[in-house]
């Protein structure tokens, strides 16, 4: 008989450690039922919380929501009839058009209409910078050029049809909510 086969117990000596730590280590990673339950209790309380408190976008006020079905409708390079062809136009829509072709990439198509955007608000043309900035395909991209835009072309009265009809494709509800605010006070300054 070996003495390396007999423990005190009559077991192999390994076998005995390695058992005795599993059962510690299986005994540190259990975490009880109870700190489960806290925790999944604490997200769901959190989650709801955040849903409750969240701002609600205020709507537009149905008068504005009439004005903008007055603008003619201009997409990206092809913009409605109503929108003079003096020769700056042309040019705007030239420069436009070879950009679009230019990048295949959606975010530098996006980052071109926003050069063209800044070219049209020096050029004191809200109108066409209104209908380039809705063609922007990135919703982050476009709710970021607007947000600056439309406060712009909202200065006046006869800027509220443009405005709005810019406003309804803001994408984010953080962009919204102020957007809105500005339009509906801007609305209640106007002569009706």
């Amino acid at each position: 008989m070996s003495t390396s086969s007999l423990s005190p117990q009559g077991t192999n000596p390994d076998a005995a450690n390695s058992g005795g730590q599993e059962t510690t280590a299986r005994k540190k990673r259990k975490i009880p039922w109870l700190v489960w339950a806290i925790l999944v209790w604490g997200g769901i309380t959190w989650l709801l919380w955040g849903l409750m408190m969240r701002p609600e976008i205020p709507p537009l006020k149905e008068g504005l929501l009439a004005l903008a079905g007055t603008v003619p409708p201009a997409i990206g390079t092809a913009f409605g009839t109503d929108i003079p062809t003096d020769s700056w136009t042309r040019d705007y829509q030239a420069h436009l058009l070879a950009g679009e072709k230019k990048h295949t990439d959606p975010a530098h198509r996006d980052a071109h209409r926003v050069l063209c955007i800044r070219e049209a608000i020096q050029a004191n043309r809200l109108d066409v910078a209104c209908a380039t900035a809705r063609s922007i395909e990135g919703p982050a991209k476009r709710d970021e050029v607007m947000v600056d835009l439309i406060p712009l072309v909202a200065t006046d009265c006869q800027g509220l049809p443009l405005a709005v009809w810019t406003s309804l494709t803001l994408h984010s509800k953080e962009a919204k909510i102020p957007i809105h605010k500005l339009l509906n006070e801007r609305w209640d300054e106007c002569p009706r």
